[in-house]
């Protein structure tokens, strides 16, 4: 009796008398299944004892002969009862579901089945009851038109306890009374019947799932998974497993009901022999692409959100990594008892001397994840193609798809580049996407081991140098001979093409006030190579145009043609692609889903997007032809955020022409707006009242200091920015006018800001003597001056103008260096700047003398300035010449 009997009473607890102890030399609250192969049944009465005896959870059939020791339920065996029924959110008035039950001796058919409700209850389930033969029930339904299946779920009749079933099958012993419940939710279209009213009966709610992923190998049972919120419990025991038919988009029984309540859910799970949890993956599915996963035991739901959470298990056996007894390293393809699935390894190579801790890696995709952290260090037993602890989950089985390569350096480390090597077959192949990309198409049986590859952060990076000698293998860091010696240094050269990479990054932006998460945006070139950024980062949320944080494709892209594509979050519509040169601040293209990208060239792509409820419903994509009506033109002020400042770009364009204006932009490191084409001042728009000018609509932008740039009109020539504080619709102070192209906005102050240009082939006429009969102090800014077509000749800037300093602002870095170039900053006394962020690298494209897109605009303000730098990483500041 020992392998039945529970080892304290405790261990015989309410209401899990009828499942399988795992572990019998446990104590504690288990469940249990009593062998009826061999003679033993379930004493029933045993859940209402608060402290049973050892020997009342499971009894012993009478021996024959024997004067029958204790006749609990009925000593002669006898039918058992099932009885089926069907139950649908509030509001279902349709039939029930057709339901049966059959095992090898018996059959009960209810088409339709009784519905829940009213008479209908687990405990008196009506006319769904069958006497049955005992046996193992197989369940099977037909749902109703309109509606979905969801699950089952199994009660004790008698006492309406819920039984752990092993889905979709369950056990009728004699004399014992099982009702199943068929649990449907309503399809997407409110109801076949319109007089029910359901639109929404998970209004208000959360959509949970819990499903888990086992490790190849095991063939045991899934654990049973529980999550804890809010005045409800979620119980999968045992649990859906994720396969082909149970997905983290499509979770089947793995979902808790038709909702869960808002709030704060702890995940927790048991762990079968053989197996033990290692962790909660949760993917967000609110958008229909799996997103995260986000590592954790315990989740935060708000109304409305979609998780479901994957209980990731791995086999007992290899515990931490006692290198190659545990793990079948020799190759991470052949020994797998799953061939059709890929495999994948993740590793890292540190520089000679580094004795710290090792970075944290990880693969994303939509079906999987695996993470490394910390990772193992390639050398010694670890090599490419025999990556040992490095394989994920165990044996490197991945389900396939495109996966998602991050990293975390450890301190005093800087990330160099991936090292993709298919090592199919244990033979080392092609390196695949080497400083590339950060993603990677896994499909088949392919086996991949991808190397991080890293340097001291001190030192700069040495990847780019030319190779060191005694290198000629062509992919170094890859090949086995590297391996066994502890840590090759120098780090060894990527590729010859590692130098030609370009650098790309993919963010979104949205109107002011919107708090949800980042677009999910991919950029794939004709080889089908891609970044997926999903959630992209959001500008102004800690990503900017220059500074896109995690928005980076890697470490670098290959030089050529990009499809961009998005997927808008709900309630948001998208409105176009805005893409910057970031090493010029400047737009270089705008409304294209195409970008081409040299060699070099460091772009940042801004996917915007608009409120599904604002204005301009349709011609999302430029809100200038001439919606005045709607937009607040009266004054940028009247706003529901005042809080933020507001800024509008206009173009001044002389009399005479009759071409297209210009593009006008403005950039800081939280926000970003631009006017392509932008409107034109005259007639109903003024420096006041600038109308479709206006920024995101309202005028409405995120606090900073902006970099003004523009892209003048064929036949045209700029010559200066005018900013105007327009505050409260009254014309104040002109700002900045001819002196900078950057502008500090900060409060709720409101600045309209004029782009004037000339005719091309004309001298420029602001610094000649100012027209006669022009006594207004700014023209071109003043109401008088709007409602003609447009002033001409164009109006003095000011009688300071002719007097400016020429300012320009750009890095230098020891050769070889191949990052962006620092931060710097001058500002004056009154708060102006001059910023370049990032700034011109002295021999790539600047000089001292031509310090090209290093100028601070036109001119800067005789005076004294303050010069500050931040230097990008991996470098140390040294002096200022």
């Amino acid at each position: 009796m020992s392998s039945v009997s529970p080892p304290t009473p405790q261990a015989c607890c309410m209401p899990k008398y009828s499942c399988i102890d795992t572990n019998p030399d446990v104590e504690g609250c288990q469940p249990w299944i009593c062998d009826e192969s061999q003679g033993w049944f379930v004493n029933q009465n045993a859940s209402y004892q608060p402290g049973p005896s050892n020997e009342v959870c499971c009894l012993a059939a009478p021996s024959p002969g024997a004067p029958s020791p204790s006749p609990p339920a009925s000593p002669t065996p006898g039918p058992g009862t099932i009885s089926l029924i069907s139950r649908f959110p509030p509001g279902y008035t349709g039939p029930g579901g057709n339901l049966s039950a059959t095992s090898p001796d018996a059959t009960c058919v209810k088409a339709p089945s009784p519905v829940e409700g009213g008479s209908v209850s687990i405990t008196s389930p009506a006319g769904g009851s069958c006497t049955v033969e005992p046996g193992s029930f197989g369940l099977t339904q037909v749902p109703p038109a309109g509606t979905a299946f969801d699950k089952w779920a199994c009660y004790d009749t008698a006492s309406g306890t819920i039984i752990s079933i092993a889905s979709p099958t369950t056990n009728v012993t004699a004399g014992r009374a099982v009702t199943c419940v068929a649990e449907y939710t309503v399809a997407s279209s409110p109801n076949p019947t319109p007089a029910a009213p359901s639109p929404s009966p998970a209004s208000g709610r959360s959509t949970l799932a819990l499903i888990s992923q086992l490790p190849p190998d095991y063939t045991g049972p899934s654990g049973n998974l529980t999550a804890s919120g809010p005045s409800n419990v979620c119980t999968k025991a045992p649990s859906p497993v994720l396969s082909g038919s149970t997905t983290i988009l499509n979770p089947d029984a793995g979902q808790c009901g038709t909702g869960v309540a808002p709030g704060q859910w702890e995940l927790s799970g048991t762990s079968p022999p053989g197996i033990q949890l290692d962790r909660f993956d949760c993917y967000n599915t609110k958008t229909g692409s799996a997103v995260g996963p986000t590592v954790t035991a315990s989740l935060l739901l708000q109304e409305g959100d979609a998780y479901t959470c994957v209980a990731v298990y791995v086999l007992v056996a290899p515990s931490p990594n006692p290198s190659p007894p545990a793990v079948p390293s020799p190759s991470p393809a052949t020994p797998s008892p799953s061939p059709s699935l890929p495999k994948l390894a993740l590793i890292s190579q540190l520089p000679a001397g580094y004795s710290g801790s090792f970075p944290n890696l990880s693969a994303i995709s939509q079906n999987d994840s695996c993470t490394e952290a910390p990772s193992a260090l390639l050398g010694g037993s670890i090599t490419v193609v025999s990556p040992g602890p490095g394989l994920c989950n165990s044996d490197g089985s991945v389900q396939p798809g495109t996966y998602n390569l991050s990293q975390v350096p450890a301190a005093g480390t800087a990330f160099l580049r991936w090292e993709c090597s298919d090592v199919t077959g244990g033979n080392l192949g092609t390196v695949q996407n080497t400083t590339g990309f950060t993603s990677l198409n896994l499909v088949g049986a392919i086996s991949v081991t991808c190397v991080a590859v890293y340097d001291l952060s001190g030192l700069p990076p040495a990847a780019p140098s030319p190779p060191p000698p005694a290198s000629p293998s062509p992919s170094p860091g890859v090949s086995p001979a590297v391996s066994p010696s502890p840590s090759p240094s120098p780090i060894p050269s990527p590729s010859p093409s590692a130098p030609a990479l370009a650098q790309l990054a993919l963010i979104s932006k949205f109107p002011a006030g919107y708090t949800g998460p980042g677009a999910n945006l991919t950029a794939t070139d004709p080889n089908n190579n891609q970044c997926i950024q999903a959630p992209s980062p959001v500008l102004g949320s800690g990503a900017t145009v220059t500074q896109p944080d995690a928005g980076l494709c890697g470490s670098g892209v290959q030089p050529g043609t990009y499809d961009l594509t998005q997927v808008a979050p709900p309630g948001t519509a998208f409105s176009q692609w805005v893409c910057y040169n970031t090493s010029t601040d400047t737009v270089i293209s705008t409304g294209e889903t195409v970008l081409t990208l040299a060699a070099g060239e460091a772009v940042t792509c801004v996917a915007q997007y608009l409120l599904a409820s604002s204005p301009s419903p349709s011609p999302s994509p430029s809100p200038s032809p001439s919606p005045s009506a709607a937009l607040p033109s009266p004054s940028p002020s009247p706003s529901p955020s005042p809080s933020l400042p507001k800024l509008a770009l206009i173009s001044q364009l002389p009399a005479g022409y009759s071409g297209p204006t210009a593009n006008l932009s403005a950039v800081s490191q939280n926000d970003s707006c631009t006017e392509a084409p932008s409107a034109l001042l005259g007639g109903s728009i003024t420096v006041v009242s600038p109308g479709p000018g206006l920024c995101n609509s309202d005028g409405s932008v995120q606090p900073g200091t902006y970099n003004l740039s523009q892209v003048p009109a064929a036949g045209t020539a700029f010559l200066r920015w005018e900013c105007s504080d327009v505050t409260g619709g009254n014309l104040g102070t002109v700002q900045n006018t001819t002196g900078f192209t950057s502008l500090n906005l900060v409060g709720a102050i409101s600045v309209t800001c004029v782009a004037v240009y000339d005719m091309s082939d004309q001298p420029p006429a602001a610094p000649s003597p100012p027209p006669p009969a022009s006594p207004s102090p700014s023209p071109g800014v003043s109401p008088a001056v709007s409602p003609s077509p447009s002033p001409s000749p164009i109006p003095s800037p000011s009688p300071s103008a002719p007097a400016l300093a020429q300012l320009a602002l750009i890095s230098k870095f020891p050769a070889g260096y191949t990052g962006p170039g620092a931060n710097l900053t001058a500002t004056d006394p009154n708060n102006n700047q001059c910023i370049q962020a990032p700034s011109p690298v002295l021999g790539s494209g600047a000089t001292v003398t031509q310090p090209d897109a290093g100028l601070c605009g036109s001119g800067v303000q005789p005076g004294t300035y303050d010069l500050t730098q931040v230097a990008p990483p991996g470098t140390a500041f040294s002096q200022l010449c």
